[in-house]
């Protein structure tokens, strides 16, 4: 942000303007746009994708071609993925360009320079695997391993502008008050793939909108969720299949830190990531989290390539 300007020795250093809250929110919704444009891994690079059994090996092959699992003949650089104890080891494949190994910067893109895997390697979830020019994530998916293949020269990340926003409304950065649940209660949300994610319950937003009083669970990874973690908020409201998208959409959110105030900003309402790709297994919203009101606010439905 910008440095507050210099004020007189006598007088103090002068303050800053408050912020434009509209200002804010277009600035946000820009920069995510250019995460879009930018990133090598996103939904507008996912090229391709497989479900691995337990205990069972993927051969992948690439080549200027593309990428494949199982392919006819050998191609240029070629690796086997075994998923096991929900874990994913990636092996060289003999006279094949070997597979690489990158681990993730601080902004969640693997780095450029890979190592070459010259004997098993466990992948672990800090790091992508490079094959060809592709990068391969993977990850462990209701009792099967995941794998998703990545283009940065995918057509689709080239024609790839923006996502589409509502305009900004400060009004849908609503104040809520935050209900813990105790004994946080196990909960499996179905998925756009037809599997099942495990979440717990953590507690409830309570606020208003239009006057009216609304509340959206707040889901965690873990039974035991602290000040501070971050939540899972999925959420449908009378926007979702008309000006939004039909699953659903998420929100942001954190567990406030006592005498913190809790605020639900739907300006930042994204959606899940299976509008852009269907390479991705997203999680659908729970009926306690469906809304009457319509929120104008965040992300509109993508159109489809």
């Amino acid at each position: 942000g910008a440095s507050p300007s210099a004020g007189g020795a006598e007088s103090g250093a002068a303050e800053a303007p408050p912020a434009d809250p509209v200002e804010e929110i277009a600035r946000w919704h820009q920069n995510r746009d250019e995460m879009g444009k930018s990133s090598v891994v996103s939904p507008f690079t996912a090229v391709n994708s497989w479900y691995v059994d337990a205990g069972a090996t993927a051969h992948l092959g690439a080549d200027a071609s593309g990428i494949r699992k199982d392919p006819a003949s050998p191609m240029e650089a070629m690796a086997d993925v075994t998923y096991r104890d929900d874990a994913f080891t990636v092996a060289p494949v003999a006279g094949a360009k070997p597979p690489t190994v990158h681990p993730y910067d601080d902004e969640g893109e693997p780095e450029a320079e890979g190592a070459d895997v010259t004997a098993p390697h466990k992948v672990t979830e800090d790091e992508a695997v490079g094959l060809g020019r592709d990068f391969l994530e993977m990850s462990p998916q209701s009792g099967f391993g995941r794998i998703i293949a990545y283009d940065p020269e995918a057509p689709t990340r080239k024609a790839f502008t923006g996502f589409k926003w509502f305009p900004p409304d400060p009004g849908l950065a609503v104040k809520a008050t935050w209900k813990p649940d105790p004994a946080p209660s196990e909960m499996k949300v179905a998925t756009s793939r037809g599997l099942e994610k495990t979440f717990y319950r953590a507690g409830r937003f309570e606020f208003e909108i239009d006057g009216k009083p609304e509340a959206l669970t707040g889901l965690s990874d873990t039974q035991k969720p602290e000040p501070g973690d971050g939540l899972f908020v999925p959420f449908q409201d009378a926007t979702t299949g008309k000006e939004t998208y039909e699953v659903g959409r998420y929100l942001p959110a954190r567990i406030p830190k006592e005498g913190d105030e809790a605020t639900l900003d739907f300006n930042k309402a994204t959606n899940p990531l299976c509008n852009y790709s269907p390479h991705y297994n997203c999680p659908i919203p729970p009926k306690e989290n469906r809304l009457d009101v319509a929120i104008r606010a965040g992300e509109m439905a993508y159109p489809k390539p």
